[in-house]
Order: C-alpha cells, then sequence, then structure tokens
C-alpha cells in the first residue's frame, strides 16, 4: 500500500473517532442533565417538606395565615404577624424558585401548572395574598407577571362564582 493510501485510511479511522467522542459526549451530557434534574426536584422536595414541616408546627403562623378577614388580621398580635409573615415569605421564594427552575427548563409545563394551581389557591387566604401583593416591588419582573396572571384568574374565578 502507498503512502497515500494508508494516510486516506487513517482520515477515515479519525473522522469515525471523532464522531464516536461526539456521541459519547452528547450522552454524556444527556445523563448529566438527568442528574441535574432529579437533583434539584429532590432540593426543591426537601425544601417543601422542611417549610409544611415548620408550617405545621407554627400556629401563630397559621393562625395568621388563615385569618377569613381584614377584622381579624387586625385584631392579630405582633407575633402571630410575624410568625405568618416569615411563613408567607419563604412560600413566595418556593414558588419564585419553581418559577424559575421551569423558566430555566428544569420544571416541566405540568409541573409549574401545579405549583401555579397550588399558588392561586393559596392566594384564597386574605393575609397571605395580602403579603404577596405588598412584595410586588421585590419579585422577579418574570414572576410578578406570573403571579398577577394567577390572580387576575383567581379573581374571575371568584367573581363567576358570586
Amino acid at each position: 500500500m502507498n503512502s497515500s493510501k494508508i494516510n486516506d485510511w487513517m482520515q477515515v479511522i479519525g473522522i469515525f473517532a471523532v464522531v464516536a467522542s461526539l456521541i459519547f459526549v452528547g450522552l454524556q451530557m444527556k445523563q448529566d442533565r438527568e442528574i441535574a434534574l432529579s437533583s434539584i426536584y429532590q432540593a426543591r422536595a426537601s425544601t417543601i417538606i422542611e417549610m409544611v414541616t415548620a408550617i405545621a408546627a407554627n400556629p401563630q403562623g397559621l393562625t395568621a395565615w388563615y385569618a377569613p378577614d381584614a377584622e381579624t388580621i387586625d385584631t392579630l398580635t405582633p407575633e402571630q404577624v410575624r410568625a405568618g409573615t416569615h411563613m408567607a415569605l419563604a412560600l413566595m421564594l418556593a414558588y419564585d424558585n419553581m418559577y424559575f427552575q421551569f423558566e430555566k427548563g428544569f420544571i416541566s409545563s405540568d409541573g409549574w401548572n401545579a405549583g401555579r394551581t397550588d399558588m392561586k389557591d393559596s392566594m384564597r387566604f386574605l393575609f397571605l395574598r395580602q403579603y404577596f401583593e405588598s412584595q410586588l416591588g421585590r419579585m422577579r419582573p418574570s414572576f410578578k407577571a406570573a403571579f398577577i396572571d394567577a390572580i387576575s384568574e383567581l379573581d374571575a374565578e371568584q367573581a363567576d362564582q358570586n
């Protein structure tokens, strides 16, 4: 075999080696993404479990959350308001984090829709709604738009019921 044929065969082998390595890198990246998604899901689940546990252990905060009207909110003790505010902040950050992960493609639209429905249902509690609305200026613009959209939908539902 002459040197040009050997050179041609070496180039073909080199091309196959490059293609094979690119396929391997692609598969590795897919696996790394799946691992990252699983880690994010686990972290989010752990955070929500901790938050639910803290909420269940804090009757003062729950008293604030479940106040049925503005008059009852006005009679809350400073401790109840502080506990409810801290719990509302944690909930707002959890929803914001969920929406951020949805925007970045780490949560499916089904996952975000479930979170959005939960957020909308949470806004039926006056204390939570008042807190979230008081924080509009501090929300990330995209989450603020998603929140306002959910609130508008809730208001329309409640108007239809009346």
